[in-house]
């Protein structure tokens, strides 16, 4: 049995929609769609919960979160330490959004508040590793993405894997350990749609506009491959 490991970095209170359980729940949705028999655990990491022990067998999941990887806050730079321990010890690791800039942080990258503005919506982004491209066959990938801040500077060791105009470095690998993401791959589209309507009124219009021109896209999107690899981290 797989163990999958939920490092929960927000809880999004006031922000769900109800046909949203949890936010750990869209991670557990995504990752039963993919593979059978999965054992979960959460720890919630926002109020201090990391894992005391590391298992090379078993996959540790950093969630988004609306709070900042930049920012001095207790429970933030607690889990920093974890992450630069974790990575040492070859942990199979999976970053996604605030996860996708913490471990940049941890290990030494820059991350800001973009100039660039919002991003959000479907976005497609390029494959430029061969090792990416084992997964993501066509050469490109199709996420969700709601966030202001990006990764700037990678850190040590990091590969780019996921590039496009609006964010650089979409998502980097660690060895054939650690993979993270930019996007959201447990994102759906209705829970975006609901939360560019109903809690983003202080957004360009114009992004906002694009972003739901791209949920009509037709666009297929690739947080399954995403789970199938991070699965399969070594």
């Amino acid at each position: 049995m797989k163990t999958v490991n939920i490092l929960l970095c927000d809880t999004f209170p006031g922000l769900l929609p109800d046909f949203v359980k949890s936010y750990e729940d869209m991670f557990m949705k995504l990752f039963n769609s993919v593979a059978d028999g999965l054992k979960f655990n959460v720890f919630l990491t926002l109020n201090g919960e990391l894992p005391q022990e590391l298992h090379n067998d078993e996959l540790y999941v950093i969630t988004g979160s609306n709070n900042g990887a930049c920012q001095d806050i207790e429970w933030i730079n607690k889990l920093k330490q974890w992450i630069i321990k974790a990575v040492a010890a070859k942990t199979r690791i999976l970053g996604v959004c605030f996860g996708h800039q913490v471990i940049a942080e941890a290990l030494g990258g820059k991350v800001i508040k973009f100039p660039g503005g919002f991003g959000t919506g479907i976005r497609t982004s390029k494959i430029i590793t061969p090792e990416a491209k084992k997964y993501y066959t066509k050469g490109e990938v199709n996420l969700l993405y709601l966030h202001h801040d990006q990764v700037v500077e990678l850190p040590k060791d990091a590969v780019c894997f996921l590039t496009d105009d609006f964010c650089k470095y979409g998502g980097f690998t660690i060895g054939d350990h650690v993979v993270t993401y930019q996007g959201h791959p447990e994102f759906e589209i209705p829970y975006v749609r609901h939360i560019l309507t109903n809690h983003s009124q202080n957004e360009d219009p114009e992004v906002l506009k694009k972003a739901f021109e791209s949920f009509e896209s037709g666009k297929q999107l690739d947080g399954t491959i995403a789970a199938t690899w991070a699965l399969n981290l070594k």
